[in-house]
């Protein structure tokens, strides 16, 4: 049960990294006002490290699940 909801829990911050990569490209592309820009590196960045982070862990749940 407990690794079914930690399993969920990865899922939902992947898809969350992804629509903030994806908000943040949107920022970049159509909005270039200085105002902007430093949020659309934080959201980058943040959304990249977030990704990473989650996929090493899903990665890492399917190869150490007993089989």
């Amino acid at each position: 049960m407990l690794n079914n909801l930690f399993f969920i829990l990865i899922i939902v911050v992947e898809l969350v990294s992804l629509i903030a990569f994806l908000v943040g490209l949107i920022l970049g592309i159509f909005f270039r006002k200085d105002r902007y820009k430093l949020i659309t590196k934080k959201l980058l960045i943040y959304s990249v490290i977030s990704f990473i982070i989650g996929f090493e862990c899903c990665v890492g749940r399917i190869v150490l699940s007993p089989k």
